[in-house]
């Protein structure tokens, strides 16, 4: 990056000579696209590049705008460099409000009309330390009830949706959540740290009955799509 070359003091790259180094303290900032993996495995080549820049084409300038620069790309995420944290913060919230709730690029990724404001009052009220949004997946197969002699008690044929609940990855987090259940940078959320939170009757969950839908194939991604082209989108109802 450019910004490195200002940091080294050379007027022009071609000025650097091996052993050439400056020690700062800079706050990074990581941002990658959630289930890409996934996604990525079902859309073809362009798909990717396309999904890909659409996303990180309104990133970059956001990035900039908040004195940032990106160090580099890591397939489908940005690590971003800054001086002061409180850029890097804010860059954080306008890069949620530009990419999760701007119109153009919501349909793009996993949406629901949960509404965050009545669940931050929910998780204020009960005093909980991590609340979840708990939201009703869509159902995929049918089901089938089998008795103790293997006989089959009914068949459910594909409902619309199942009537367990499961994370919809709307969360409301108290700091000192991650003082206790965060034992280091390497832990995965939604492993022990969720599991630990759930023994020590920490978590609390706000039940959507709402409209909520992931976008983890190509059939999903063309649902969303057409609900978007049709005006009727069900998750732009809470936009203001």
């Amino acid at each position: 990056p450019e910004r490195f070359r200002e940091y080294l003091g050379k007027e022009n790259f071609t000025d650097l000579e091996l052993g050439d180094a400056s020690n700062r303290e800079l706050t990074v900032l990581f941002c990658d696209i959630r289930s890409f993996s996934i996604n990525s495995e079902m859309m073809t080549a362009k798909e990717n590049f396309a999904f890909v820049n659409t996303i990180y084409g309104k990133a970059g300038p956001i990035i900039r705008e908040h004195n940032g620069f990106i160090d580099k790309y890591i397939g489908d995420a940005v690590m971003a460099l800054f001086e002061d944290a409180d850029d890097a913060v804010a860059c954080g919230v306008d890069l949620y409000r530009a990419i999760v709730r701007d119109p153009e690029t919501a349909r793009e990724l996993g949406v629901s009309d949960i509404n965050i404001a009545e669940e931050l009052e929910f998780h204020r009220e009960n005093k909980s330390e991590i609340t979840v949004g708990a939201v009703h997946p869509a159902a995929r197969f049918g089901e089938i009830r089998i008795s103790a002699d293997n006989k089959v008690k009914s068949f459910v044929e594909k409902p619309s949706r199942i009537s367990g609940y499961i994370n919809g990855g709307f969360m409301v987090v108290q700091k000192s959540f991650i003082d206790r259940f965060i034992p280091g940078e390497d832990c995965f959320l939604e492993q022990q740290p969720l599991h630990d939170a759930v023994k020590a009757g920490a978590m609390t969950a706000f039940r959507h009955e709402g409209f909520w839908q992931c976008m983890d194939t190509p059939r999903e991604h063309a649902f969303l799509n057409q609900l978007w082209e049709s005006g009727e989108a069900p998750w732009t109802k809470n936009w203001k």
